[in-house]
C-alpha cells in the first residue's frame, strides 16, 4: 500500500523516474485517472482520494496520438507544454497535469534540457499539481534546488512468487540514458552503442 500527497504542505509536482517496464507510466496514468473519477463521478479507484476541485486537468499520456493528426511527437509535446502554461495564465484556481515521456523523441540533450526546463516552470507555479514520468533522471536534481516544491520518486519491481509487483516510491532512479534502459541490444551493439 502506497500513497501520494501533492499539493498544500506537500510539494506539488512529482518526478517519477525509473526503468523501461517500471511503472512508471501506469502509476502516472492510474494518479490521472483517479483524479478525473473523483473529480468528476465522485469515485476514485483508490483506497481513498481527498483533493480540492481543479479547474482543469490535462494530460499528455500518449504523444503518439497527435503524429495521427500529422504532428511529429516532439512538437506535439511542445504544443502539449506550450498549452498547459497558457492555460495556467488564463484561469483561476489549481491545475492537474500528467505527462508521460515528454520530449523523449528528440536529442538526448536537447530533450533533457527542456524536460528540465518544464519540470522548473511547473514547480514554481503552485497553482498546478503534477506528475511528471520521464526517463531523464536528470530532472530529479531539480528535488535540491525546489525541495518544497518537487518531490522524487522511483518506479521499481520485484518478484514474489513468480508474480512481478511493481511499486513507487521515494527516491530517483539510477538510470540516466534510455539506451542504458534497453539492455542488451543486438542493434545497438551493431551501431557501436553499447
Amino acid at each position: 500500500q502506497e500513497s501520494l500527497n501533492l499539493g498544500g504542505k506537500h510539494a506539488h509536482i512529482a518526478i517519477i523516474t525509473g526503468a523501461n517496464k517500471s511503472g512508471k507510466s501506469t502509476a502516472t496514468a492510474a494518479v490521472a485517472h483517479a483524479i478525473v473519477c473523483a473529480q468528476s463521478l465522485g469515485i476514485a479507484p483508490a483506497q481513498s482520494c481527498r483533493l480540492v476541485p481543479f479547474s482543469a486537468i490535462r494530460t499528455c499520456l500518449n504523444a503518439n496520438t497527435k503524429v495521427v493528426d500529422g504532428k511529429s511527437l516532439f512538437s506535439a509535446s511542445i504544443e502539449f507544454a506550450d498549452n498547459v502554461l497558457e492555460l495556467n495564465r488564463r484561469i483561476d484556481g489549481a491545475t492537474f497535469i500528467a505527462t508521460d515521456e515528454l520530449f523523449n523523441s528528440t536529442e538526448f540533450s536537447r530533450g533533457k534540457l527542456i524536460n528540465e526546463q518544464m519540470a522548473r516552470l511547473l514547480a514554481t507555479n503552485e497553482r498546478i499539481i503534477g506528475i511528471i514520468s520521464t526517463h531523464f533522471a536528470s530532472a530529479t536534481e531539480l528535488e535540491k534546488e525546489l525541495s518544497q516544491d518537487i518531490i522524487n520518486l522511483r518506479a521499481h519491481t520485484h518478484d514474489f512468487d513468480g508474480t512481478t509487483l511493481y511499486h513507487v516510491t521515494p527516491g530517483s532512479s539510477e538510470a540516466q540514458d534510455p539506451l542504458e534502459l534497453i539492455g542488451a541490444s543486438q542493434l545497438l551493439r551493431a551501431a557501436g552503442l553499447q
